[in-house]
């Protein structure tokens, strides 16, 4: 039912469900099977299936086909057939439109095609084959065709505003589908259409047509099976037109013409030559200028429209345009001659004398675009594309007029002399017409024919004036006082008429006046010119100095002062074209009179010597015999002396620069010489004469050289300052330089000083440095004069009472030698007072030396020094501290009110008796006031040495602060601090305080199975102001709740509970919690809190796992069971599947799933459904609200899919796609494939894998039938490569896509050597080698964007290179060389990823012969028929030296024997008796491997009795250190030209004591000198040295600077004997030790201004922190609470230089121990008990169980240690100690013993220490025989060091390798004996050995 069936071919419509009815007939029976006959193709795969009835079947395509069904019954008995009918329809398809090779989708919202872009005004188009339509349907018969086909295109118009073809539609011819042919069921057409003239799409949205083609197929509508319209295709296609540029448009009127006359419209010359074009024409263009179409116009951005160029057939016609007048609105020139602008405006100017019709062509542009073709002319645009122009013509009428007169002159300057006499220039004028150009008989030349009959004349106002002619001046000056400058006034010798008939000339005369030139003409003189000085020349006889001058003259136009002549030509024509032309030429020209130098000259005062006295100054009347005494005022002692100028008046008369004029305008120089320049600072010298004159300019100046005597001869000559300068003559006279003694001299460092009033206690007496470079004074002659000083001070009283009032009292005393003054104040003087001392030399004071009786000679100078002692208030005084407190106090926190009395002790006033009465009071204040809730303060008590401290510690506070008090008195302030200030600390030390714990939530609530973090648990209060304290906590479960959690819960830091429940678990625990802080102390724990965890049940949903996501099905099987789901877990719940989402219709009943995962289907029609797949457990239902349970027993959602087949396909299941990393080698996975079926159970399957790029691998991927999936990736491959895996059995192949992923892995880079080994010459210094490597590469291609950095390594024992190999950014290897050798270069090449390659190349430098070198010394001046010889050559080196090659030019006739230089540098010249010359000598010095360079020598001989001044050099500075003891330097001067007969010395001004250790010395040889000195320890500076050299003839003097550079000397401290052990008993925080170290220094004197900072840090870390140290050398250090020792490395740094920083160091010990065992030993004759710890040893490392001390003695003790048993040891051993106390002293030493016992007995002992050969044989301890170290500190026994420091640091079972540092024999004793302290403990480096110790030994001299 029903028996008939209806649909169509694509499976939809008609009936879908189809039952067969069966009915056995008899009881017990049931029908079974069913068997079918088709008959049609129709209809496939029918099956029944029995006893549901269901009917499956495949509908194959339309019409009619018969089932027969017969069905079997279980008994085999078979029923009649019944015909079940199917009756399948056809739905039509709709056709398939492909444009443009694109197919398109049916009815697609976008187009799938685009016609060919053209461009505008393209004309028709035609797109053959553009449309293909297909009608087959292929279950249809006959086929079907195309019925209809159209096309609309939108929009079809240009949409725009204003343009006169808006709304027009875009093709002229619309697009049409045209041309088709038909094949088959296909029709291939062409596409047809024409684009409307000057359209175009591109101003469209979006930028094309879109053009819709409609396509119907005869199949109809009638069988769409439910699809609308299934007959018809719509698809749409693009059309694009682009615009192109079309040409401007512009008109200019037919036949415009713009008129004009000649030469500018007579305005010639005004604006024609080199000005701006004037404008000749407006707006010639009739139309304006656009772009052309609209759409250029107003399409945006618009076009821009402008002149191109401009070109004129004759452009000689016109003036060429100056820059910048000529461009357009782009920027560019238009035309070189005529320029157009944009509104149509015309420019140009016309040359001259040019006339005619002129064609212009105008070429107008827009910046559009155009086709370019080839070539491309002036290419514009992105598409490389020129731009569009369009050109009109128009003409230019230019018209004559008259020209004036052509004169044409020879020259327009004419420069002749001052003085030149007559002139006459022929032919000066070399042309005159009447027009323009030259004369020419020639009809066509200039002047043009309407001008050839005019008459030209020069104008003459004295004669007669031609008819027609207007007449002038004949020759007219500018100005005309210049008619002044000529004795004959230029004039013409043929003033005309001239007429064009023959060629015209004129010759120019005149003569210039005396003396007179344009440059006196426009000078402003000096003086007053006379009325008549252009006449005569002179002056004025009756004013011959002042005169009466005009009005300064000038000259127009005449920038060169010269006159200008000016004359005027005129021809007869007259002013043509209605005024319009020019008659008139006016000619002008320059004459200029050139000034010529006329000689000075002078008359010198007759006096051939003029005598001065040394350091003579000021003003002489003329005698020169004049001296001064100096003043105060003129001496300079304390720098160089400043000469003052002499002046001589009146030495001068007679004196001119050469004539009157030349005195007004021209100066006189004065130029000296003489044979002594070394008398003289400044000068001799006379001023320049220049106007105006004034008397000085007659004296003569100079200034002496301080102390200069002797005589100078002086060479005297003048020039002026004319255009050719000219020198006077030269004369001569001396200057006679007499000596004076000059006074003692000295420098006052003060002239003042002031002192506070002294007492006993500061001292009273006091040493200033006053006066420095104590000296004779004068010059060198007075050098050798004693100087001695009386000194006294003053006021002195006259009464008792004056006396008392006195400041002084014994004798002052002045260092000679140091200038170091030394007085003594009395106790408690003020006031005022002065110290004279007078120097006075032994020179003496000489006659009466001046004519007016002056004394010059002095021999005694006096100073003062201003003493001034102020009055002051000195300072109260007082200590801190107690013997119980100390000065700085420990507390503990929250420490009531305290008083501690007498605290400040020693209070006192002052300690000067007049101060007693003074009221004192003490102001405390605390660095930090937070501390106290009292402030601490002082009282002091009436007339009580003692003050009480009162303070009270702020609640809740700790750390430490400085308490700053200050002792005030009531005494005056003024000259001196009259306040004490004194500190101290008050620590306070934390007391910890209970914790509190609270719980916000005293239940709390989790999930069974669940597990995490809950915040907010549990809030903690540590205490106050410890909220940094880390809190701890421990929980205890109380009562049975342990399983309800995987481990049990804990509460974190922050205090989070931090959980894990246990799985299917429910129930309710109390948790109690405590909470520890980690402050310490008995108050760290909290009491404890409780919380209670509820656990509440959880439902947890089952989990399971798809075996496939794709079930095949087969039609009309049985009911089957298909493996779908696996890995269920339900956690033991009962549970089912849910099945959902499918389509029902596929299956005769509802889907259903196994408990096992097998999927139950009956199916019963063909298709495909998608499947939903849940698991629900049964857990049980409740309400998490009342804290029952919680369910969540539903698992997610899986999807599978089922395909119901006829026939199952062939099929598989994919693995996982495949990630693996670069280079891993081969990859295979068994079944990567699964479910690998087929329908035909005997095909044979196989598996290819295409579609991949095999070329990235090296084994291909394969798959094998089974499944296997392998493959190999080549080297260096990574990324993604996708492939296909296809399964096939023969006849049909099913495929699948997957992929490989392949990490990429870095690889190292790699390069070439190109070089193995590089050879460089020694001598090549600095090497750059390029193409060291090569094939650089970072890896593979995927690797290439990293940066590789290239480097060199050496191996530090290389000493080839002065500059180590590097590689340049270019990977050039660069590196100097220094050394002979070869060296190994690893080459490494690193990426950005750290991997590198390298390898190995070798430089070798060869040896280079090194080229010889020497010093040479200066040129040689010796005497004729004199041998010379000196050591000239020094610093000579070389390899192989041959000696000294010289050669010589000019030697000829000069020398008896060939000038030499021998192997060691000596000089040797033998010149001839009675001769003078110069020689050159060229000096090389050779060897096997070369030549130095060539030295040229002059050697100059002079006559036999001529003297040769000394020569020397001098080094200008010496560079020393501080403190770097003696100095040497040679070669400190070069010494020459020593007189023979003559011994030479060399002295240096006394220098002070305290500079040298050493004075400086100075050794003289014949050519050199060697400087000694050694300056003083801590002194650095400049000392400056004044040096003079003499051999009695000569004296050189020179100078010197030692340069003593600072350098940072070590800070220095000290630590107490006492300190240098610490011990403590108890914990303390920031405890201070006063004065740890003392005399804290930075260094010596000149240091003192650095800061010391000073620092200590352990060696071990057993302190919580490192100590510090004050400046004040407290130290401030924390001790832990446990036992313990550590090293102090106590250091102190200065900030001086950081180049130069200095740092000293000490070593100290730190030692903790809590209890003590007393044990009652005398020491020192004492009963002080001597402790031992009964936990020393702890400090041994050794396990004790008990400690037993015996044999106590007055000398010490014996203590045993029994050591417990450990593991693996036999028995026990008592280790023993005996501890030997020395009377008197620290250092106690201890024997410990390894001793034979039974456990836990201890042996008596006596006091002998055991010998050795008892020691180490029980047991194999590792403790032999050993001496340790004891210090005892307070009564206190400590071991220095501990047995596990020893064993580390101290014992070595090797030998010393020097058998000489070893003290004693080997085999000594084995005790170690250490009688240091324990900082020589510290520094040992040495081995452990398990095995016995036998011996150790101990280096001599070292520290151990």
């Amino acid at each position: 039912s029903p028996s008939t069936i209806t649909g169509n071919d694509k499976g939809t419509g008609g009936t879908t469900t189809v039952v067969v009815g069966c009915n056995a007939n008899d009881v017990g029976q049931s029908c079974a099977s069913a068997a079918v006959t088709v008959t049609g193709t129709s209809v496939s795969g029918v099956s029944v299936a029995m006893p549901a009835g269901a009917v499956t079947y495949t509908i194959s395509g339309p019409g009619v086909t018969t089932v027969a069904v017969i069905i079997t019954d279980n008994a085999g008995e078979v029923s009649a057939p019944r015909t079940l009918t199917f009756n399948i329809g056809s739905i039509n398809d709709p056709p398939v439109v492909t444009m443009g090779g694109t197919m398109c989708a049916r009815n697609a919202a976008t187009p799938c095609g685009a016609a060919p872009t053209i461009k505008e005004d393209a004309g028709a188009q035609t797109v053959t084959g553009f449309f293909r339509f297909d009608t087959d349907d292929p279950l249809v018969t006959p086929l079907q065709s195309v019925a209809s086909k159209t096309i609309t295109c939108t929009p079809n118009a240009y949409s725009c505003t204003g343009d006169p073809s808006c709304g027009t539609a875009l093709f002229t011819a619309p697009p049409s589908i045209t041309g088709c042919t038909t094949a088959g069921t296909v029709q291939t057409c062409n596409l047809q259409y024409t684009v409307a003239p000057d359209e175009f799409t591109e101003g469209l949205s979006p930028g094309e047509v879109t053009c819709t083609v409609d396509v119907r197929d005869s199949g109809g509508t009638a069988a769409c099976g439910g699809t609308p319209n299934c007959d018809t295709t719509e698809a749409s296609f693009t059309v694009k037109v682009t615009p192109v540029n079309d040409p401007p448009d512009f008109a200019i009127t037919p036949g415009y013409n713009i008129d004009i006359v000649e030469d500018c419209a007579c305005a010639w010359p005004a604006w024609c030559s080199g000005a701006a074009p004037q404008q000749q024409a407006t707006n010639i263009f009739s139309t304006p200028m656009s772009a052309g179409k609209y759409n250029e116009i107003v399409q945006p951005p618009g076009q821009v429209v402008t002149v191109k160029s401009v070109t004129v057939n004759d452009p000689s016609a016109f003036e060429t345009l100056p820059a910048g007048s000529n461009l357009n609105a782009n920027g560019q020139p238009t035309g070189n001659e005529i320029h157009v602008d944009d509104m149509g405006n015309v420019f140009f100017t016309p040359a001259k004398d040019r006339t005619g019709v002129f064609t212009v062509t105008v070429v107008v542009e827009d910046d559009g675009e155009v086709p370019c073709t080839t070539p491309c002319t002036n290419p514009r645009g992105p598409d490389n594309q020129p731009l569009q122009a369009t050109s009109q013509t128009f003409t230019i009428t230019i018209e004559e007029v008259n020209d004036p007169p052509f004169v044409e002159l020879s020259t327009r300057v004419i420069n002749v002399d001052e003085d030149c006499g007559p002139q006459d220039f022929n032919e000066f004028i070399m042309e005159i017409t009447s027009g323009q150009g030259r004369y020419a008989p020639l009809p066509h030349l200039y002047p043009t024919p309407d001008e050839r009959p005019q008459i030209v004349v020069l104008q003459d106002p004295t004669g007669p004036c031609p008819a027609g002619f207007m007449c002038a001046s004949k020759l007219e000056l500018i100005p005309p006082e210049a008619e002044a400058l000529f004795k004959a006034v230029p004039v013409l010798d043929n003033t005309g008429p001239f007429t064009n008939l023959m060629r015209n000339t004129a010759n120019l005369q005149f003569e210039c006046a005396a003396d007179r030139s344009t440059t006196h003409y426009n000078h402003v003189p000096c003086g007053m010119l006379p009325p008549n000085w252009a006449q005569n020349g002179v002056p004025n006889p009756t004013t011959p100095n002042y005169w009466t001058p005009p009005t300064t003259p000038t000259l127009p136009n005449s920038p060169t002062g010269s006159v200008r002549v000016r004359m005027n030509f005129q021809d007869n024509a007259g002013l043509s074209l209605g005024g319009c032309g020019q008659d008139a030429s006016f000619i002008e020209f320059d004459i200029v009179i050139h000034e010529k130098n006329d000689p000075p000259s002078y008359t010198l005062r007759p006096m051939p010597t003029l005598t001065i006295f040394e350091d003579s100054y000021g003003v002489d009347p003329g005698n020169g015999l004049q001296c001064k005494p100096p003043t105060d005022t003129d001496r300079h002692p304390c720098g160089p002396e400043e000469p003052k100028e002499l002046k001589i008046d009146n030495w001068l008369a007679n004196f001119t620069t050469g004539n009157f004029f030349e005195d007004q305008f021209e100066k006189l120089t004065w130029l000296f010489t003489t044979d002594h320049g070394e008398y003289f600072y400044d000068g001799p010298k006379i001023d320049q004469y220049q106007c105006p004159f004034v008397d000085d300019m007659k004296s003569l100046r100079m200034t002496l050289e301080p102390h200069a005597t002797g005589v100078a001869t002086v060479y005297v000559d003048c020039v002026d300052s004319g255009i050719l300068p000219i020198k006077c003559g030269e004369e001569l006279f001396r200057i006679e330089i007499l000596a004076i003694n000059d006074p003692p001299d000295a420098c006052p460092a003060m002239n003042s000083v002031t002192y506070n009033e002294c007492d006993l206690t500061t001292g009273c007496v006091y040493e200033e440095r006053w006066l420095r470079n104590i000296n004779p004074g004068g010059g060198a002659d007075e050098r050798q004069q004693t100087v001695s000083a009386i000194c006294n001070w003053g006021p002195k009283g006259t009464t008792a009472a004056d006396r008392e009032r006195e400041l002084f009292e014994g004798q002052v005393a002045l260092d000679i030698h140091t200038g170091d003054i030394k007085f003594t104040l009395k106790e408690y003087a003020q006031g005022t007072g002065w110290i004279d001392c007078t120097l006075r030399d032994d020179g003496g004071v000489g006659p009466t030396l001046t004519v007016n009786g002056t004394h010059c000679d002095l021999d005694e100078w006096s100073f003062r020094l201003g003493v001034t002692v102020n009055p002051i208030n000195n300072p109260p005084t007082f200590d801190f501290g107690t013997a119980t407190h100390g000065m700085d106090l420990v507390l503990e926190e929250d420490t009531p009110m305290q008083t501690i009395l007498g605290f400040a002790t020693k209070v006192s006033p002052s300690f000067d008796p007049q101060e007693r009465t003074q009221s004192i009071a003490f102001t405390c204040v605390a660095d930090d006031p937070s501390f106290f809730t009292t402030q601490p303060s002082i009282s002091l008590s009436a007339g009580s040495t003692e003050g009480d401290l009162t303070l009270e510690p702020t609640p809740n506070v700790y750390g430490t602060t400085v308490v700053r008090c200050v002792l005030k008195d009531d005494g005056s302030c003024t000259n001196k601090d009259c306040d004490t200030e004194g500190s101290f600390s008050v620590t306070i030390l934390p007391v910890n305080d209970r914790p509190v714990l609270t719980v916000p939530n005293k239940v709390v609530r989790v999930y069974s199975g669940s597990a995490g973090v809950l915040r907010g648990v549990i809030a903690a209060d540590p205490g106050p102001n410890e909220d940094d304290q880390v809190m701890t906590y421990t929980t205890k479960l109380l009562g049975s709740g342990s399983s309800l959690f995987v481990q049990p819960p804990e509460i974190l830091a922050d205090g989070s509970l931090q959980y894990a429940a246990a799985h299917n678990v429910n129930g309710t625990v109390e948790v109690q919690i405590v909470g520890t802080d980690n402050g310490g102390g008995n108050n760290d724990t909290s009491l404890p809190v409780q919380l209670t965890i509820i656990v509440i049940p959880v439902n947890e949903p089952p989990t399971f796992s798809l075996t496939t996501r794709d079930v095949y099905l087969l039609l009309n099987s049985l009911v089957t069971e298909t493996p779908v789901a696996h890995d269920i877990d339900a956690d033991g719940d009962d549970y089912h599947f849910e099945l959902s989402g499918y389509d029902t219709t596929l299956f005769k009943m509802p889907l259903s799933m196994s408990l096992d995962g097998l999927l139950k289907s009956e199916p019963q029609a063909v298709g495909v459904t998608s499947v939903t797949l849940r698991a629900v457990d049964h857990g049980r239902h409740c309400d998490p609200t009342n804290n029952t349970c919680r369910d969540v027993g539903v698992s997610p959602t899986q999807d599978f899919v089922i395909q119901v087949v006829n026939v199952l396909p062939l099929r598989f299941i994919k693995g996982d796609n495949v990630n693996i990393s670069e280079d891993a080698g081969r990859w295979s996975q068994l079944k990567w494939a699964t479910g690998i079926a087929s329908s035909d159970p005997l095909a044979n399957l196989s598996f290819t894998v295409d579609e991949y790029d095999a070329k990235l691998f090296t084994e291909g991927i394969q798959l094998t039938p089974k499944g296997e999936l392998s493959f190999q990736t080549a080297e260096n491959v990574n990324g993604v490569i996708p492939f296909r895996v296809c399964l096939t059995d023969g006849v049909a192949q099913t495929c699948k896509s997957a992929r490989v992923t392949v990490a990429p892995v870095n690889d190292p880079p790699s390069f070439t050597l190109l070089k193995k080994e590089i050879i460089v010459a020694q001598d090549s210094q600095a090497n750059h080698v390029e193409w060291v490597l090569t094939e650089l590469l970072a890896g593979p291609p995927d690797e290439s964007g990293q940066d590789i950095s290239v480097t060199a390594e050496v191996s530090p024992d290389c000493m080839i290179f002065s500059e180590a190999p590097v590689f340049t950014t270019q990977n050039v290897l660069k590196f100097a060389v220094n050394q002979q050798g070869s060296c190994p270069v690893i080459v490494k090449a690193t990426d950005e990823l750290g991997l590198s390659h390298e390898s190995t190349l070798t430089i070798k430098v060869d040896a280079v012969a090194q080229k010889p070198s020497f010093t040479p010394g200066g040129d040689v001046v010796v005497r004729a028929g004199e041998e010379y010889v000196t050591k000239w050559a020094t610093d000579i080196t070389g390899t192989d030296l041959e000696g000294f090659t010289v050669t010589t030019t000019n030697a000829a006739g000069l020398l008896e024997e060939p000038l030499t230089v021998s192997p060691d540098g000596v000089l040797q010249v033998k010149p001839l008796n009675a001769v003078e010359g110069t020689l050159t000598a060229y000096v090389v010095l050779r060897s096997t491997t070369g030549t130095s360079n060539t030295v040229e020598v002059k050697v100059t001989i002079i006559a036999k009795d001529s003297y040769v001044p000394l020569y020397w050099e001098v080094m200008p500075s010496i560079d020393t250190q501080e403190d770097g003891g003696s100095v040497i330097i040679n070669n400190f001067c070069k010494v020459g030209n020593v007189t023979p007969g003559y011994s030479t010395k060399l002295a240096i001004a006394p220098t002070t004591s305290t500079t040298f250790k050493a004075q400086p010395v100075v050794t003289v040889s014949a050519s050199e000198c060697t400087l000694h000195f050694e300056p003083t320890k801590d002194f650095y500076g400049d000392i400056p040295l004044s040096l003079e050299l003499t051999d009695t003839r000569s004296i050189l003097q020179g100078s010197t600077v030692l340069r003593v550079a600072p350098v940072n000397d070590a800070p220095s401290f000290s630590v107490p004997e006492e300190n240098r052990l610490l011990h403590f008993t108890t914990a303390a925080f920031d405890t201070v030790v006063p004065l740890f170290v003392k005399d804290i220094s930075p260094g010596p004197v000149n240091e003192q201004g650095q800061s010391v900072t000073m620092s200590a840090v352990q060696l071990a870390d057993f302190l919580p922190k490192n100590p510090s140290i004050d400046a004040g050398g407290n130290l401030r250090i924390s001790i832990p609470a446990k036992v313990g020792t550590t090293v102090l490395h106590v250091k102190a740094v200065d900030n001086g230089e950081p180049q130069m920083q200095s740092v000293a160091t000490e070593v100290v010990h730190i030692a903790v121990s809590t209890d003590t065992l007393e044990v009652r030993v005398g020491v020192d004759g004492t009963r002080t008990p001597l402790q031992i710890r009964e936990d020393v040893a702890l400090l041994l490392n050794v396990p004790v169980s008990r400690v037993a001390v015996q044999d106590v003695s007055s000398s010490g003790a014996v203590v045993s240690f029994v050591e417990a048993k450990q593991a693996g040891q036999p028995s026990s051993k008592v280790l023993q100690a005996t501890l030997l106390a020395t009377p008197g002293s620290k250092l106690a030493t201890a024997h410990i013993t390894s001793v034979p016992t039974s456990v836990g007995t201890p042996q008596p002992s006596s006091t002998k220490p055991p010998s050795s050969e008892s020691s180490g044989t029980n047991g194999g301890s590792s403790l032999s025989p050993l001496l340790i170290g004891i210090l005892i500190a307070g009564g206190v026994l400590l071991c220095a060091v501990t047995a596990e420091l020893v064993r580390r640091h101290l014992i070595t079972k090797e030998s010393p390798k020097d058998s000489e540092a070893v003290h004693g024999d080997s085999s000594a004793s084995p005790d170690l004996s250490v009688s240091q302290s324990p900082s020589s403990l510290t520094n040992l480096q040495t081995t452990v050995e398990s095995n016995p110790i036998d011996s150790v030994f101990v280096r001599e001299g070292q520290q151990n």
